[in-house]
């Protein structure tokens, strides 16, 4: 039974969060489907369902989804940047761009859509513009290790090898089992000619 103004309680909540941290995306999925029959005014619903189904990979869904949550509450940061995800890695990088900067307009301490807008912004060649939002994603977040490796993306474009070099290193110390970071590590090394560094 639908209650247009009724939000869900308590344990409704608790019960999706958890399904969200188990990743249970098939059961999460069904479950914030009848929620959002019982609560269809509740956005972070929508925005719940939008990154289940990205998740799954429908893209065009999701959308819909986070453009339902944001029509609900416009300033909804997090629906923003979600929505920002999904069109960047369907390669809509320019609508990506916008997305981020409207989440950092509603919350100008949002470290993490800092660093999803600088990695946009490498995306369609704008360099200096995508380091200066890594660098304000680090001020915010300093012991971040994913910012460290996508800051160090976009130095790579710039040839900036020792300064990736650097960054992934940091990196590795506040996440020492973090993958990526040891392959594009040895990737920089390389480009330097430090092979045997880059081969350990």
């Amino acid at each position: 039974m639908k209650n247009l103004n009724n939000q869900p309680n308590q344990n409704e909540l608790k019960e999706i969060e958890n399904l969200f941290n188990s990743n249970e995306l098939d059961i999460l999925e069904k479950k914030t489907r009848k929620l959002i029959d019982k609560y269809p005014k509740t956005s972070i619903l929508y925005n719940i369902l939008g990154v289940v189904l990205q998740k799954k990979n429908n893209f065009d869904e999701a959308i819909l989804n986070l453009k339902k949550a944001i029509n609900l509450q416009p300033n909804f940061d997090l629906a923003h940047n979600n929505l920002g995800n999904i069109l960047k890695n369907t390669g809509k990088f320019e609508e990506a761009v916008n997305c981020y900067r409207e989440a950092l307009k509603i919350n100008p301490n949002y470290a993490e859509a800092y660093s999803n807008l600088g990695n946009a912004l490498t995306e369609i060649g704008k360099i200096e513009e995508a380091i200066v939002n890594h660098q304000k994603a680090l001020k915010l977040n300093p012991n971040h290790a994913v910012f460290y490796t996508n800051l160090c993306t976009t130095l790579v474009e710039q040839e900036k090898y020792e300064e990736a070099i650097l960054n992934h290193k940091l990196a590795l110390k506040f996440n020492p089992k973090f993958a990526e970071a040891y392959s594009n590590l040895g990737n920089a090394l390389t480009e330097i000619g430090k092979i045997e560094e880059a081969i350990v």
